[in-house]
């Protein structure tokens, strides 16, 4: 209900005067002109969505593609995967950066193998004190180079150096 300001009469909330003296009713509120929507609102919501999309896709990226190297024998089993994957540019990520410089003729050499599946992988830990490693690593490894198929047992031991809270190859091991 409301009221009529100049005779107090009830009127309804619909009403535009006022039914006993003819008054136009207000009802306290001023209405709006309509404002035309602006672009720039929804471009803005948007932009901020999308910004969040991409911020949460790439940390999620991180954290399922990130290596686990918490101890040696997992760095040692995620470089072997890597190797198997062809996934060159992560095999760096299991050689520090200090190292890198020699990793690249190796990984150039690895290029060459068409493909290559480790089996019957042991992976053992000889020593490990703070900062250094050695670990024992037995298996099998068949290669395809050129089209000739080699298979080969390998038992390498593999040093480790831990850098920056993680564990990383000291130098890439040879498996022929």
């Amino acid at each position: 209900m409301i009221y009529c300001w100049n005779c107090g009469r009830k009127n309804k909330s619909t009403d535009e005067a006022c039914y006993k003296c003819g008054e136009e009713l207000y009802t306290g509120i001023k209405e709006e002109e309509e404002k035309p929507k602006s672009k720039f609102g929804f471009v803005k919501k948007f932009f901020i969505l999308l910004v969040f999309i991409v911020i949460i896709f790439l940390a999620a990226n991180w954290f399922l593609n990130k290596p686990v190297q918490n101890n040696p024998e997992n760095t040692v089993q995620g470089y072997i995967q890597t190797l198997e994957t062809k996934n060159f540019k992560k095999i760096l990520l299991y050689i520090h950066r200090d190292d890198w410089g020699k990793a690249q003729e190796d990984i150039k050499n690895w290029k060459n193998v068409q493909e290559v599946k480790f089996s019957d992988l042991e992976i053992e830990i000889i020593s490990e004190e703070d900062d250094n490693a050695k670990v024992q690593a037995r298996g099998r490894i068949e290669s395809e180079i050129s089209g000739f198929k080699k298979e080969n047992r390998f038992d390498k031991k593999i040093d480790l150096i831990k850098k920056e809270g993680r564990w990383y190859l000291k130098s890439i091991p040879d498996f022929s």
